[in-house]
């Protein structure tokens, strides 16, 4: 929330952008980047920002994360639902139209290609194309009452959740 986002890559840290109140990054190939800012969503190519979308304008608040998947969409997740833009096409999936669908924080993609979003009171979902439905097995939470603010996938099935204000949790899935 600094403002600032930065790339590590063989031992050397440079600054991608010192843009106010990013919510999310993420990289769409080599050098080039989209990046959250406030309401806006930025593209970054070369270490050169520049302004994409007011999402504002276009009715979305609240963005919390952003993920280009394997098929080159960009998923938003915000306070009030989801929204994937496709070719310059956006999508929204609102809480009311979708069961499990609620306050999401976080947003990542599982090495078989299923979307995974992270939200209010440990919630952790998928999208399967045709809906949302619970990703996580039973009733297994990282938290009951914290909000999931990211989420880290490991090929393995090992899953990473970082909360607020409850730490960080861990669990492994098995096949």
């Amino acid at each position: 929330r600094s403002g600032f986002n930065y790339e590590i890559s063989e031992s050397k840290v440079d600054t991608l952008d010192e843009l106010i109140f990013s919510g999310g990054i993420d990289r769409f190939s080599q050098g080039h980047y989209y990046l959250l800012a406030i309401d806006k969503l930025f593209e970054i190519k070369n270490d050169n920002p520049k302004q994409v979308y007011d999402l504002a304008l276009k009715g979305y608040e609240n963005l919390t994360d952003i993920l280009v998947d394997k098929e080159k969409n960009i998923w938003i997740s915000t306070w009030e639902g989801l929204v994937k833009l496709r070719r310059n096409i956006f999508v929204t999936f609102f809480p009311s139209e979708n069961e499990n669908l609620n306050d999401i924080f976080s947003i990542t993609q599982a090495p078989d290609g299923k979307m995974v979003l992270g939200g209010n009171r440990g919630n952790v979902i998928t999208y399967d194309g045709s809906g949302f439905k619970k990703y996580l097995p039973g009733d297994l939470k990282p938290w009951n009452f914290s909000e999931i603010f990211g989420m880290y996938i490991n090929n393995d099935g090992s899953i990473w959740f970082g909360s607020g204000y409850e730490a960080v949790s861990y669990t492994h899935l098995r096949a």
